[in-house]
């Protein structure tokens, strides 16, 4: 071979072996890094929607499960005496009543529950407490007590209360003051429940409402009228 073609072989060997460049270098990288950004951007942002459906849609079932409880109790509302109200405590926020809880399907009426609804800072919280038979009942009062037995539970987690309002029929949008002299008079009870997670603020609060005509009370009041 001549010397001016070794030569060139000798230059084309020295230019393949120096690799590439620092400023290539740089510039690889930075094109990978931005790449990835968007990748890890599109796959946060992938997972932050998937979780919030998901809370979502277990939240909203949550709700829908415990009012449809809180109204199907509250529908059976019953007064435990002719002259005793159906209501125990009627607040803006909690609300106690009894009522006729049938779970083991007998044909004949059972004696009332003291039900109690409320909110413990991280629930909205269900108590029940059974009848007990008085062996000496007084004359004018309940044939039972309900100081035993009393169970609670969270019928499902918020951090925003239940609110109540109460009505003295079925179709008025007038709400009643309620107050421990007025509390027979209260013939339908209104229910907002928002279930909000506080610990994914990110996700929307999932609201239910419903409003229940004590249909025992009416009952009761149309008969003694």
């Amino acid at each position: 071979m001549s010397a001016p073609g070794r030569l060139s072989l000798r230059r084309s060997r020295r230019a393949g072996d120096r690799g590439v460049s620092l400023v290539e270098l740089v510039v690889t990288m930075a094109v990978g890094s931005i790449l990835l950004t968007a990748v890890a951007t599109v796959f946060v942002g992938t997972l932050r929607a998937v979780r919030t459906t998901t809370v979502k849609t277990s939240t909203a079932a949550d709700v829908r499960l415990g009012m449809e409880a809180m109204t199907r109790t509250l529908r059976v509302a019953v007064q435990p005496t002719q002259t005793s109200p159906a209501l125990v405590t009627a607040t803006p926020s909690s609300l106690s009543f009894y009522t006729l809880i049938n779970r083991t399907g007998a044909t004949t009426q059972p004696a009332p529950t003291l039900v109690e609804y409320g909110w413990d800072g991280t629930c909205v919280t269900e108590a029940q407490t059974p009848p007990r038979t008085l062996t000496n009942p007084p004359a004018a009062g309940p044939a039972y007590a309900w100081d035993t037995g009393r169970r609670s539970k969270c019928l499902f987690r918020t951090s925003v209360a239940p609110q109540f309002t109460y009505y003295a029929d079925g179709v008025t949008t007038t709400p009643l003051t309620v107050s421990s002299a007025n509390l027979g008079e209260v013939q339908s009870v209104q229910a907002v429940l928002t279930a909000r997670d506080a610990g994914n603020s990110d996700v929307n609060p999932v609201v239910s409402t419903m409003r229940v005509t004590l249909r025992n009370v009416v009952y009761a009041a149309g008969r003694s009228a």
